[in-house]
């Protein structure tokens, strides 16, 4: 039975069932392999790689030229230039070979083919270095049908549920946001669209937050095709417990690298909206419990209790599309939603984050003390990030400086001002508008952790109503 949770809105090329899924993990696998096949003939020379290509190419050619009047022949000249390879021809596409019976099936044979070859254009998977709970694999490639140029983009992130659950949520929030954003000179936030995938209890959740059952056939298939494609592109191992996470890929940069390339060519008015929408991201990150983006939160052992501190913030989780001298502003991208597992599920943690999200809120000019805490903890990153340079350190300087300059004369008033602005925004409107659309959705999941993330969050919204009362 389908548990149905609503959907928020971007368009997206996600998939939505998990026939798609299957279909897609298929196509790439075959991808995948021929990729490495032709890479390895090639010893990783590009331009071999490309001749090889070529080669693949004249030989699907040839034969459907020659399918125009000879089946036979068609067939045979596949054949013969297939054996006489001297390396390894991808197994996928010699069990297809071995099943054609017609010209049919040898024409549908070869166009396959020659679409695999114009796929295989650009190297079709690439490893991300993202991802600390397995491998993350970054997948892009053109894909031609009923004369339509498709581009297919999506990252497949080895996971948790946590992190599938947890950027729901956060879509959830910033699709309600959007419009109120808007209206106000903020910048849109969005959250990439994903699909969840268990193979374990054969549980799907679609890019609309619909989750559904699957066969444990489709399921052995599933982790197959994606154990495969995993051991062709990245060493990570990869535990079998483990969801997986498709989402969208982002077309943008991560925070520290737009600082470096874009950051100086915004207006003054654009930089004072990309830091109050920082804000909006980094009191969200507080309210919910994430403790490692812009706002940084550590457990303390000796005491015991959460504490806001300055340490790095993470700008990887922040990525941001915005094309340069155009009258559009930047699009802010939340990525790596994943919430501490201690403040989920432990009841004692979820305890003690709840006396520390009580205490600030509580606490006189509040807003001050985060924005504070925000730009101490940016300088801090910059800082790290120079030391961590192995390039020209001076050229680094020179694009970090004006926004260096800026964290110390702008950045402190948006980022309170942005504070104050979402506070406002979450009491009024966003907080009722949540709990009435979502959260009793959330509670009706079939996996176990969200009853544990709803909990978590109606305890701490109740915190934030109980401090503006």
């Amino acid at each position: 039975m389908a548990h149905e949770i609503s959907s928020y809105h971007f368009s997206s090329n996600m998939f939505n069932s998990i026939q798609e899924v299957v279909h897609s993990s298929k196509t790439l696998l075959r991808l995948s392999q021929l990729d490495s096949f032709i890479t390895e003939s090639a010893d990783g020379e590009i331009g071999l790689r490309i001749d090889n290509i070529q080669l693949l190419r004249g030989i699907w050619e040839k034969a459907k030229e020659e399918l125009k009047t000879s089946y036979e022949r068609a067939f045979n000249t596949v054949k013969a230039e297939v054996s006489s390879f001297t390396f390894s021809f991808p197994a996928r596409y010699l069990e297809d070979f071995a099943k054609i019976e017609d010209g049919v099936q040898l024409e549908k044979f070869l166009d396959r083919n020659l679409n695999d070859l114009t796929s295989l254009q650009r190297v079709p998977v690439r490893k991300s270095h993202r991802g600390n709970k397995g491998p993350t694999l970054l997948v892009h490639y053109p894909r031609y049908k009923k004369d339509t140029n498709n581009r297919i983009q999506y990252v497949i992130k080895w996971t948790h549920w946590n992190e599938i659950l947890c950027t729901r949520v956060y879509g959830m929030l910033f699709s309600l946001l959007k419009n109120i954003a808007l209206e106000e000179g903020y910048y849109e936030i969005r959250v990439p669209k994903t699909v969840g995938l268990d193979f374990t209890t054969c549980v799907f959740e679609n890019r609309d937050g619909q989750s559904s059952g699957f066969s444990k056939e489709e399921s052995e298939a599933l982790m197959k095709n994606y154990f495969k494609i995993s051991t062709l592109y990245t060493s990570k191992e990869i535990d079998a417990s483990q969801q997986i996470m498709l989402s969208d890929t982002v077309r943008g940069e991560n925070l520290f690298d737009f600082i470096k390339s874009k950051y100086q060519y915004l207006s003054l008015e654009q930089k004072q909206n990309f830091y109050r929408s920082l804000a909006v991201i980094g009191m969200t990150d507080l309210i919910i419990g994430n403790l490692d983006r812009l706002t940084q939160v550590n457990f303390s052992l000796a005491e015991k209790t959460y504490q806001l501190e300055v340490l790095e913030s993470n700008f990887g989780n922040v990525m941001i599309s915005w094309v340069q001298n155009s009258n559009e502003n930047p699009i802010l991208y939340a990525i790596d939603n994943g919430i501490d597992d201690d403040v989920i599920a432990r009841e004692e943690h979820r305890e003690k984050y709840l006396v520390f999200l009580r205490g600030l809120l509580n606490t006189p000019e509040f807003e001050k003390i985060i924005a504070e805490n925000m730009v101490e903890s940016f300088q801090g990153t910059l800082r790290s990030q120079i030391d961590d340079e192995e390039g020209n350190v001076s050229e680094l300087k020179k694009d970090l400086e004006i926004f260096t300059q800026d964290l110390k004369q702008i950045a402190f008033d948006n980022f309170a001002e942005g504070i104050t602005w979402i506070n406002t925004v979450l009491h009024t409107r966003l907080i009722p508008l949540f709990e009435a659309e979502y959260l009793s959705s959330i509670k009706t999941h079939p996996v176990p952790l969200f009853n544990d993330l709803h909990t978590a969050l109606n305890e701490r919204l109740a915190a934030f109503k109980e401090s503006r009362s």
